[in-house]
């Protein structure tokens, strides 16, 4: 089982691609519902409470919500050294619970405690939720007030009915709603500094512009051949962000790769067309060249302009 995925589900995500515990939570004046990004992160505790309460409602919802909040604001998990091994403790749980293994599973849901502590195995795998839904939360999320999330969580699992929308379906729309919304502001916001940083690269000596806005800078001329539009090439690539962010590297991973050029982002296309057998070029890819408003994920969002450094090996074919 791919536990991300299925913590992504439990957001409702899935549709559309989704302090130790001691820590207070819903006297805290910092989560009251003030605005509409408070209304969506009410919303979004409950849809992921509401989903995770089937499968795991022998939990306690308190210590998952902890666990949310402390990841959240970057709190280290007390009880696992890296995110691989909460996981892998999670789908073990998983496992023993479906094998009805009564030594990991609790049959009575638990009282509701402020200030819930880790006292059995069962406490450890909630804590481990909450870190893996709050560390999501913070990629997908980063503007929404943890702590209100995990009240809904919380609520959603003692259940309570879900305040400010009439039902779970219409929550879902509002953060499906709130998610276009803050994607479009992120497109704009990526396109213009793009932009702006293309402009000012292109009065660089050293750098050239074809037609269709591509920018690249000869670090290294070859004197083999180029490879056409429809050749396999082998190369060496270190891919980031204009903000210096590394992305992808096969140079990291010490080893190069071969692919198709008509099967790769477009400034590749072209701009590995402009390159020699032996040749290293920085290219600097407009994100109408790269992968436009819908972006990749991670840390290419929509509308990103995009830097590789580009060493030709071989035309494979």
């Amino acid at each position: 089982m791919n536990t991300k995925n299925l913590l992504f589900a439990f957001v409702a995500i899935s549709m559309l691609a989704f302090s130790a515990c001691n820590q207070g939570n819903s006297s805290n004046a910092s989560s009251k519902i003030k605005t509409e990004a408070d209304s969506v992160a009410s919303a979004l505790g409950f849809s992921i409470g509401e989903n995770m309460s089937k499968q795991f409602g022998e939990l306690k919802s308190e210590v998952i919500a902890n666990g949310l909040v402390d990841a959240f604001n970057g709190v280290k998990n007390p009880l696992f050294e890296t995110p691989q091994t909460a996981d892998m403790a999670i789908r073990t749980y998983l496992r023993k619970k479906n094998e009805n293994a009564q030594d990991s599973t609790i049959t009575e849901k638990p009282k509701a405690e402020k200030n819930a502590k880790i006292e059995n195995e069962a406490d450890s795998i909630a804590l481990a939720l909450g870190f893996s839904i709050g560390e999501n939360m913070k990629k997908q999320f980063a503007n929404l007030n943890p702590k209100i999330t995990a009240n809904g969580l919380m609520d959603a699992f003692d259940g309570k009915e879900i305040p400010l929308y009439a039902n779970l379906e219409d929550a879902d729309l509002a953060i499906r709603t709130y998610m276009r919304k803050e994607s479009e502001l992120v497109a704009q916001k990526n396109l213009k500094t793009g932009e702006e940083f293309l402009k000012k690269n292109a009065k660089n000596s050293k750098v050239q512009v074809t037609e269709s806005g591509l920018q690249y800078e000869v670090l290294v001329e070859g004197d083999g051949e180029k490879p056409t539009a429809a050749s396999t090439v082998e190369v060496h690539y270190h891919g980031t962000t204009i903000d210096g962010v590394v992305f992808d590297s096969s140079v990291d991973r010490g080893e190069t790769i071969q692919f198709p050029l008509n099967g790769v982002i477009a400034g590749w296309t072209e701009g590995l067309q402009l390159m020699s057998v032996g040749s290293k070029y920085k290219f600097y890819i407009p994100s109408d060249l790269a992968y436009g408003p819908r972006g990749l994920g991670g840390a290419i969002g929509p509308n990103s302009a995009l830097i590789f450094e580009v060493e030709l090996f071989d035309i494979v074919q």
